[in-house]
Formats: structure tokens, sequence, C-alpha cells
């Protein structure tokens, strides 16, 4: 993995890109922001959740059924989170009717984490493949065995 300081410079630029690019889906910057950051939160925390605890424990064991459950669960009771908290920045700082159907947004939201959680997993992969050819990549002190 990269260094905990890279780490942070692309979530920051994965917040930057997502506020600029979500503006105009918000009725004011405030809420925008903090959607994005409850959005952003909750993906980071399933992309760590599956590089750091479920693919040592069940994809590296082969154990792939328990591996696809605990990541598929994790993510859909993240986004249940994220959802709730969303509505509730929506209830609190707009009109609620504003909101949107649930089921809709829970499928959107769904859909962003799936996309980074698999975008996390291919730049790990793509890193550590780098790295084991001698390829140039900035130090990070990548963990032995992640995504074997």
């Amino acid at each position: 993995m990269l260094s905990k300081r890279n780490q942070i410079i692309i979530w920051i630029c994965l917040f930057i890109f997502w506020v600029a690019f979500s503006r105009n889906y918000h009725p004011a910057l405030f809420i925008d922001v903090v959607v994005t950051l409850i959005l952003l939160s909750g993906y980071a925390f399933v992309v760590y959740v599956n590089i750091l605890a479920l693919i040592p424990r069940f994809w590296r064991q082969k154990r792939l059924l328990k591996y696809w459950l605990a990541l598929l669960s994790s993510m859909l009771l993240t986004t249940l989170v994220i959802l709730a908290l969303v509505r509730l920045v929506y209830s609190s700082f707009s009109d609620p009717a504003r909101i949107g159907d649930y089921w809709e947004h829970f499928a959107i939201d769904f859909f962003g984490m799936a996309v980074h959680v698999f975008a996390a997993v291919c730049f790990v992969r793509i890193i550590r493949f780098l790295r084991e050819r001698k390829i140039k990549v900035p130090p990070g002190g990548e963990e032995e065995g992640v995504l074997q």
C-alpha cells in the first residue's frame, strides 16, 4: 500500500473532485461538502475493511464465499448508514421534499461504493505489480502479501 501521506492526498483529491462534480446536484455548497464527506468516509471505511481485513482473512485463505458475503454485507450496511446520514443532512439543512426516492439513492450510493472499492483494489494491485518489477513508485511501506 502507499504511505499514509499519499493515501490522504488521494482521498483529498477524490473529495475535491466529487465536491466539484456534484455541486449542481445539491441545493447549497455546504450540503454538497457534507454529503460528499459522508459518502467518501463510508467508501474509505469499506475500502480499508476490504484491503486490510477481508482480503487477508478470506480471499487469501481461498474462502471466497465468506469473502464475498462479508464484502457485500459491509457494503450494504455502510450504504444504509451513509443514506441515513445524508437524509438527516437534507432534513436538517434543506427542504425535506428535495431528498428524493430512498431506493434510487440507495442504488446510486451502493454503486458508488462498489466503484470505489473496485478502483482501490485495482490501484493496490497495480502499485504492487510495479514494485515487484522494480519500476519506480513513490515509497509507502507496502504491506507484504496484500491482495495475493
